[in-house]
């Protein structure tokens, strides 16, 4: 993800570290897709949260997400801080809020 300079000295600031861990691909004909993403909140000289925060992550053509697989990935409380997530179209998107 590009870096920006937001106070205007020159300085660039990075506010997440966003990883892609697993990207697996199996199934007849890699017609199942699974990936694990890690985001984290760096810029913590300026807040020790990032409070609200969504990622927007793009799903190959070809493969969905079901929401109700997300909505019960959301409540098992397996991700600290993920309130929502929904698959739109060709991506899915979480929201966090710490």
């Amino acid at each position: 993800m590009p870096q920006r300079d937001y106070e205007g000295d020159g300085e660039v600031i990075k506010f997440f570290d966003l990883t892609v861990d697993t990207l697996w691909f199996g199934g007849r004909n890699d017609s199942i897709m699974e990936m694990t993403n890690c985001v984290s909140w760096v810029y913590q000289t300026r807040s020790l949260t990032s409070g609200l925060a969504v990622l927007e992550v793009d799903i190959p053509t070809g493969y969905v997400v079901m929401n109700d697989t997300l909505r019960s990935y959301v409540q098992s409380g397996i991700v600290p801080n993920l309130k929502r997530a929904e698959f739109y179209g060709r991506k899915v998107v979480f929201y966090f809020d710490s």
